[in-house]
């Protein structure tokens, strides 16, 4: 304890301003990235750099000085963090960065939860800091005119320090539209499709929703490996041209499972199909990996709580055999799945790693560029393992079933796997809206109705999005209501138009990205 006292009473001042000098390497190396403003950086330097100037006259106001700067740092780790994990910095959406967690399961979570060496450095900084002020000897007296400087250069920092001011502004708007939400939210449950089912044979829909599943990457979509070798043999109508209006799974969801566009901000005030399916006599089911939650109002979450029934279970035809058994005459079964979510060599089994080189739970660690090989190869496998191996599965088992069925897949959006030689898994890469999209169809389906499906085939070389799933599947299904979203796939004078898709602003797909 003396040799710690002794130590930092004879070069604490020297110790200090190496911590300084640390400190605004870390943050100006850290920040200019984040900080959007020339002037805010700029200012924010100077602030911290006065802050630390006032630190040096006295051990009291350098271990103020330490405490600010490590708090700013700590923002700075958060921004990493998140910016790593879900390509946005936390100041810009922190709202919904929270409901990404929300919606997160443990082992989502647990495969991206590392630290990258930039953050580490963060924290060893934020540490050092911590045991200076723990060690620091306190025997000068306390000046409150410095306090007061210190107050006043605080509150400039706060205002100065852009990401903080971003942060406490949107969070002040989401607190503001939490009244706003409570009556969206009863709106929801007054809105009615008045929809109703035009024929009376058993049917069994299961709808599909794919979690990070490109098209381009399907065999049966024309990529080179052979992703698809069951798939390959069933009679499918796929959509190899199809984009996502979101490329986050709460963005994306709703626009695809309602009425929602991308004009839509917040929640939206009516339903989901999964009432239209409910309102023309079917029962419901929304099967998902996640557990049933009623935290916040997540948007997914209350779509997926329109269902007379929730049941958490992972991707197996025992579940759905169980389902299927049920007495009800007409089935929805929406089934929400892990897919091909980031970490791509988390999402199948050793038996299934065909293409390679590629990462595993060993040799993984965090991708560069010079990764692009590993790393598709990974997600090649993933493929073939949630769309090909689990699809067939359903097929397999959805052929033996009585009445009209059919399948439908769409992903919820796409993954950025440095198509454009920067991008990773977020952003606002086009990979990240490339999606899945196909239909199967039993044979008593092909029997009774190929018309539909002669009109389906016609369009599955068009560009379209997501937007057409709602009309589509409603009319696969045979229900009539006059609420329509003005886009089905079963248009047999179907036209292309422009394809709009959001991320934060509304882009055109084909021109601006």
């Amino acid at each position: 304890m003396n040799i710690i006292n002794k130590i930092s009473k004879n070069h604490q001042k020297n110790i200090y301003i190496a911590l300084c000098i640390i400190n605004l390497i870390f943050i100006i190396n850290t920040s200019h990235r984040i900080i959007a403003s020339n002037i805010y950086y700029s200012l924010t330097l100077i602030i911290l750099g006065v802050i630390f100037f006032y630190g040096y006259i006295s051990k009291i106001n350098s271990i103020i000085s330490l405490s600010i700067s490590s708090f700013i740092i700590s923002l700075l780790f958060v921004d990493l963090m998140t910016y790593r994990m879900t390509s946005w910095y936390f100041h810009q959406v922190p709202n919904e960065i929270i409901n990404i967690i929300l919606d997160t399961n443990p082992d989502e979570i647990n495969s991206n939860f590392f630290f990258s060496t930039k953050e580490i450095i963060g924290l060893l900084i934020i540490a050092c800091n911590f045991l200076f002020i723990l060690i620091g000897k306190r025997d000068s007296k306390f000046q409150l005119r410095h306090f007061y400087i210190f107050i006043i250069l605080f509150v400039s920092l706060l205002i100065a320090f852009k990401p903080l001011g971003l942060a406490l502004k949107e969070i002040n708007k989401g607190l503001s539209e939490l009244k706003k939400n409570a009556q969206i939210i009863k709106d929801k449950k007054n809105f009615k499709w008045d929809s109703k089912s035009t024929i009376n044979d058993k049917q069994t829909v299961v709808l599909f929703l794919g979690e990070t599943n490109r098209g381009d990457y399907l065999h049966f979509n024309g990529y080179p490996k052979n992703t698809t070798p069951n798939l390959d043999k069933e009679n499918l109508v796929s959509f190899k041209n199809t984009i996502s209006q979101g490329a986050y799974t709460l963005v994306s969801t709703p626009m695809i499972l309602s009425r929602k566009g991308v004009y839509d901000n917040g929640l939206f005030n009516e339903t989901s199909i999964i009432s239209a399916y409910k309102e023309a006599g079917y029962e419901t089911w929304y099967v998902s990996y996640l557990s049933k939650s009623h935290i916040g109002d997540n948007e997914i979450n209350l779509i997926a709580n329109e269902a007379d029934h929730y049941v958490v279970s992972d991707v197996n035809v025992n579940t759905l055999e169980k389902i299927l058994n049920n007495k009800s005459k007409k089935k929805l079964i929406v089934y929400k799945t892990i897919g091909s979510h980031y970490l791509y060599h988390t999402r199948y089994p050793s038996n299934y790693d065909v293409f390679k080189p590629s990462f595993n739970e060993k040799t993984y660690s965090t991708p560069s560029l010079k990764d692009k090989d590993k790393l598709e190869n990974s997600y090649a496998n993933s493929e073939l393992f949630s769309v090909d191996k689990q699809i067939s599965d359903f097929i397999n088992v959805l052929k033996n079933t009585d009445g009209l069925a059919y399948l439908s897949f769409i992903s919820d959006h796409g993954t950025a796997i440095y198509d454009d030689g920067k991008s990773l898994y977020g952003g606002n890469a086009k990979g990240n809206y490339n999606i899945a999209h196909f239909f199967w169809f039993n044979d008593l389906y092909h029997k009774q109705h190929p018309e539909l499906i002669q009109k389906l085939s016609i369009n599955k070389d068009k560009k379209i999005t997501s937007e057409c799933f709602v009309d589509t599947s409603l009319e696969l299904s045979f229900i009539e209501s006059k609420i329509k979203k003005g886009c089905s796939l079963l248009n047999d004078k179907f036209i292309e138009k422009q394809r709009l898709v959001k991320n934060g602003k509304v882009y055109d797909f084909d021109q601006d990205l």
